[in-house]
């Protein structure tokens, strides 16, 4: 006789391999398809790419307590979660500073993870010239990018 394989419970450890539930993609590998679609570049290549775009929009995605701790100059706040809504013309929460789709952008976050899928994203939602930060705000610290204080972030 064949033993009944009961559902999982709320109760059941997720490590338990007979319990734990399935999921299609980790977020490792959503990363990894993100980094195959869109430009990812390190602090110092992002130093040079602003130079020559003199008009991007830095994006800073980080979470407002994040943010606290200072900024890329120039980089406006739109944390990661909202990014979707701000982007798009439609809805009724959009930022003003993305109705251009040709703009660059440069977005960042604390390690570059939120800014590949974020940069995935926008690109998917049509905009042409979208750069993420490979190692994020914490890369561009360590190699001595200038960090300036941040006003409150509107999302605290």
């Amino acid at each position: 006789m064949a033993a009944h394989k009961r559902e999982p419970t709320p109760m059941d450890s997720t490590l338990d391999p007979e319990t734990r539930p399935r999921r299609a993609r980790s977020l490792a590998t959503l990363v990894e398809e993100a980094a195959a679609e869109v430009e990812e570049l390190n602090p110092i290549e992002c130093q040079r790419w602003l130079a020559l775009h003199t008009n991007a929009l830095v994006i800073d995605l980080r979470e407002p307590n994040e943010y606290r701790d200072g900024a890329v100059p120039e980089a406006i706040h739109i944390p990661r979660g909202v990014l979707e809504c701000a982007a798009d013309l439609e809805h009724p929460d959009r930022d003003e500073r993305l109705t251009d789709a040709d703009r660059p952008l440069l977005l960042y976050c604390r390690t570059g993870v939120r800014s590949v899928l974020a940069a995935q994203s926008l690109q998917r939602m049509g905009f042409t010239q979208v750069v993420s930060m490979a190692g994020g705000f914490t890369d561009w610290a360590l190699v001595g990018g200038e960090v300036v204080p941040t006003p409150p972030s509107p999302f605290a």
